[in-house]
């Protein structure tokens, strides 16, 4: 799924400074993030996702979150590294 112009807009403004923290609705996390719909859900309900604000009945997302869980992942330069790096978090090593 790719980004649409407007949330690449955001983005921009956001990082330039131009915009300050805003709260998202899940279809652009979802674009932000990569993350199905589902994903996110089950991550809330697990509690390990994405922090969320409820307004009512709605679930938001504060750029600023969703910008720090992307910037906290960890990057791999091999495929063997990320497996290791993911049997290791699971306690299989």
């Amino acid at each position: 799924m790719s980004m649409s112009p407007e949330t690449i807009e955001l983005l921009q403004k956001y990082q330039t400074g131009q915009i300050p923290d805003m709260l998202l609705k899940q279809p652009v996390v979802e674009q932000l993030t990569s993350q199905s719909a589902s994903t996110l859900e089950q991550a809330r309900l697990k509690g390990t996702g994405i922090p969320f604000v409820k307004i009512g009945r709605s679930v938001r997302y504060r750029l600023s979150d969703v910008s720090r869980f992307i910037s906290e992942l960890p990057v791999f330069r091999s495929t063997t590294e990320a497996d290791y790096h993911n049997h290791q978090a699971k306690g299989r090593v």
